[in-house]
């Protein structure tokens, strides 16, 4: 990436690590770097291919499912599952070991923790039969779209609340809240006394 006497070939869009997220990218801001044409299987992700960070967060991951394919730099890692191991289930072990605490162990650095490609190659985790691990997935995706709902459900209370507060004091500070007594002074009279 650095070395410009290597930096030849096309400009291609590239993934880097900030562009993945939990389960999702964020291709709002790709950059692009030269690539050459013996590099497209090397650097490509394809359909259905895992993308694990290998910093920031180690083992932020998400599965590719655009039909055209992207490049990615080395600060990533394309994980392309066998027969019988689904993409979808690793990405939920991923993220509960990461949660959990039990990635921490395969990482490396004392201060900016890695997941470097071998740490990835030597993850163990559970793996039941594919059966077993759709069911998972659609136990997981079912309970993250409820989660979700309720994440949104939960922003539209709170905005709700919020300018509810803000109608509230806008009727106090107009006087519209209560009936107003016509002997009270009024409030620039009240001001010039306090001052």
């Amino acid at each position: 990436m650095l070395d410009k006497q290597k930096n030849q070939g096309l400009l291609q869009p590239y993934l880097r690590n900030v562009n993945v997220r939990w389960g999702k990218f964020d291709l709002s801001d790709l950059l692009q770097m030269p690539f050459e044409d013996g590099e497209a299987e090397r650097y490509s992700i394809g359909q259905n291919d895992l993308v694990v960070c290998e910093g920031g967060e180690p083992g932020r991951c998400a599965i590719w499912t655009e039909t055209e394919s992207i490049k990615f730099q080395k600060a990533l890692h394309r994980v392309r599952c066998s027969d019988g191991i689904l993409n979808k289930y690793i990405q939920i072990i991923l993220k509960t070991f990461y949660t959990n605490g039990m990635l921490e162990s395969y990482y490396t650095g004392s201060t900016i923790k890695h997941l470097t490609g071998d740490a990835l190659n030597s993850f163990l985790f559970p793996l039941p039969p594919t059966k077993e691990q759709l069911r998972i997935v659609d136990e997981v995706e079912k309970w993250e779209d409820v989660i979700d709902a309720l994440d949104t459900e939960g922003k539209e209370l709170s905005s709700a609340i919020l300018q509810t507060k803000s109608h509230i004091l806008d009727l106090a500070i107009h006087g519209k809240l209560v009936p107003q007594d016509p002997n009270d002074e009024p409030a620039i009279e009240l001001l010039r006394r306090i001052n």
